[in-house]
């Protein structure tokens, strides 16, 4: 891209004063239909057509990029303005990926060498024929679980007065499962106050799903706040949810799809 094009897809560098932000300051580039590929039985015979055939994957729970799997980061790159189309790429050697927990860049965003790549629409193309999976498939739990952690960041830093997270304190006293039933309206409350504009939704979050998944959610709100730290009863109370997380249980697609509609 850089070689080919400059600097015509890099997106604005969008800052909100995050002690870390100079960690990325590589060019940041907006990615749709996106995929993810391994080339690792066959590294030396990619082509075009691979891209196309290849089975997907998912994005790695340990969010760092195996570099055994010669994985290919894929998908239609969009332009910085108009001047330009948007182009089919393929990326070698992803590294890691994160969640932008800022308000402007809220969202999966995946490293490369060379730039980072912020993930919008998965791709729904079913590689190989109408049976297997696309990406949109595969990505469907994490995008649910992604949806879930937003929520919840958006519960506690929402604005008071103009200033941000002023509710953090608040709810870094109390568990998920408190928190939960307490912001969860009565039927009565949401027939009277819900309205297409001012929508009010029936529960803040999806517990169930969090019950699932506490780790995932603990480790994605890890250094958001200083009064979220580790000893606070919220993110003691997802260690424990994590130690009684019913094991036995199991999302389905549908029960993963419903939850990110609902989010």
């Amino acid at each position: 891209v850089e070689s080919e094009f400059n600097n015509a897809y890099d997106q604005p560098i969008e800052t909100e004063g995050y002690k870390d932000e100079a960690d990325y300051n590589k060019p940041h580039r907006n990615l749709m239909s996106w995929y993810l590929i391994s080339t690792k039985k066959n590294p030396s015979s990619v082509t075009s057509s691979s891209f196309t055939s290849s089975r997907r994957h998912p994005l790695p729970d340990s969010m760092t990029f195996d570099t055994s799997q010669n994985y290919i980061l894929g998908g239609v790159l969009l332009p910085s303005n108009n001047d330009r189309k948007p182009i089919n790429i393929a990326s070698p050697q992803p590294q890691i990926w994160v969640l932008d927990r800022s308000s402007t860049g809220r969202g999966i965003w995946v490293e490369t060498p060379s730039a980072w790549y912020r993930l919008q629409t998965p791709s729904d193309l079913h590689p190989g024929g109408p049976t297997n999976p696309s990406q949109k498939d595969v990505h469907l739990p994490l995008r649910a679980k992604i949806a879930l952690v937003s929520n919840i960041i958006d519960l506690i830093s929402e604005r008071y007065e103009g200033t941000p997270s002023n509710y953090v304190a608040i709810h870094a006293k109390r568990t998920p499962a408190n928190i939960y039933a307490l912001l969860s309206p009565s039927n009565d409350l949401i027939t009277k106050y819900h309205t297409d504009e001012t929508p009010l939704h029936a529960h803040p979050f999806d517990l169930t799903l969090l019950q699932q998944c506490p780790q995932f959610v603990y480790q994605q709100l890890r250094n958001f706040h200083p009064i979220l730290h580790e000893n606070c009863v919220f993110m003691k109370g997802l260690t424990d949810m994590d130690a009684l997380a019913p094991k036995k249980m199991r999302y389905t697609t549908q029960d993963y799809l419903r939850s990110a509609r609902e989010a």
